[in-house]
């Protein structure tokens, strides 16, 4: 028979154990914050290494040595890399087209302004009008920009050099790093791993690969669909790519892509039409209309590319990419859902796996629940 006092110092002991292990964690999640530059770069990073590490595997099963195919993946890297750079090169107006744009993009504000307060006088559109034209003046005044840029070289110098050789260094030593990782886990319980393991990879897997071609899609379709409206190739492209990349984000990727696309369209980079069709320019209907076909579009092609891999409730989406963007940044946003769906398969694996091994079988309620059943025993006799 289970005594009171063996409750009693079974959960005494557990108590303390129990907020041991939140003082061990809160300390790991305070360390953890405090090298969130770093981590971002090696999550990146592992991002990267297992995208490319089937690739990797594919070649080296040609009988080509690990060590050249990501030599070569490297190089093919560097220069669809530097001509991104160039592209973006071409794109980027000098400083006189800077001035002519800015110079438009105020006349254009003016203009909507006056059109905004006819139509809503309750708002107060001078305030509004004279606070976004300082913005835009500080925007475009590259003797406050350029300065800003250069005190972040170095925190994007080092991630330049961290991201490429932490990737190389993953896929170098990708066996090595899966066997110091597995060695780790005790024998008792090397299958149950396993098995969390395989599913963990799986929906990993299915949702970055998924993701990456529905991006892809999305990309691509934009920036046709931004090249028709009247956007100049370069421009279609580049905000295209961005918007693709945005898409990757449940709920704010759509609005992201709307908001650039109007906002292309006040700077002055696609042409401005003086018909009105129910208040709105022309251009920015046309806008509005890929933006919506590339919605449509996105939500056939998202459930046929990730299928099932990720049920999450919208809160729990929602929540999550907030907490990522606070912790992460973009890295953050983009990562928030996998982790999300990576915890939940964790948890519910290794649930179902310990009570098929026995492993629940002995908690503190079924220890309760057996002297409370031999008491009212007792009591009856």
């Amino acid at each position: 028979m289970i005594t009171d006092n063996k409750i009693k110092t079974y959960l005494q002991v557990n108590f303390i154990k129990f907020f041991f292990y939140i003082f061990v964690i809160a300390i790991g999640l305070f360390s953890l914050y405090s090298l969130v530059p770093l981590l971002t770069g090696v999550i990146t990073a592992f991002i990267i290494s297992y995208l490319i590490n089937p690739i990797v595997g594919y070649f080296e099963r040609q009988q080509i040595q690990r060590i050249w195919v990501i030599i070569s993946i490297f190089i093919a890297v560097f220069f669809i890399i530097a001509g991104l750079i160039f592209i973006t090169i071409e794109f980027f107006p000098s400083q006189k087209s800077m001035a002519e744009i800015q110079s438009k993009t105020i006349t254009n504000l003016s203009i909507l302004k006056d059109d905004l307060k006819i139509k809503y006088p309750i708002i107060n559109w001078d305030e509004l009008n004279d606070g976004l034209i300082d913005k835009i003046k500080s925007s475009f005044n590259l003797t406050d920009t350029i300065p800003k840029i250069i005190s972040n070289i170095s925190g994007v110098f080092s991630l330049l050099i961290v991201i490429p050789f932490t990737v190389f260094f993953f896929l170098l030593n990708e066996r090595e790093i899966r066997k110091w990782l597995l060695s780790f886990i005790p024998n008792k319980y090397f299958e149950m791993s396993l098995i969390t393991l395989r599913e963990v990879d799986n929906i990993f897997g299915s949702y970055i690969r998924g993701t990456l071609l529905e991006s892809l899609v999305i990309g691509i379709l934009t920036s046709l669909g931004w090249y028709v409206c009247g956007f100049q190739l370069g421009t279609a492209i580049i905000t295209g790519s961005i918007a693709g990349l945005a898409n990757a984000i449940p709920y704010v990727g759509p609005l992201f892509g709307a908001i650039l696309g109007v906002s292309l369209y006040v700077l002055n980079l696609i042409p401005i039409d003086n018909v009105s069709i129910f208040g709105l320019s022309p251009s920015i209907i046309k806008i509005l209309i890929v933006v919506a076909i590339t919605q449509v579009l996105d939500q056939i092609i998202k459930p046929a590319i990730l299928g099932k891999s990720v049920n999450l409730h919208p809160l729990i989406v929602i929540l999550g990419i907030m907490a990522g963007s606070n912790l992460f940044g973009f890295v953050g946003m983009l990562a928030a859902i996998p982790v999300i769906a990576i915890i939940k398969v964790v948890i519910s694996t290794l649930h179902k796996q310990l009570k098929e091994f026995g492993f629940l079988s002995e908690t503190i309620f079924s220890v309760i629940t057996q002297n409370v059943s031999e008491s009212k025993g007792s009591h009856k006799g």
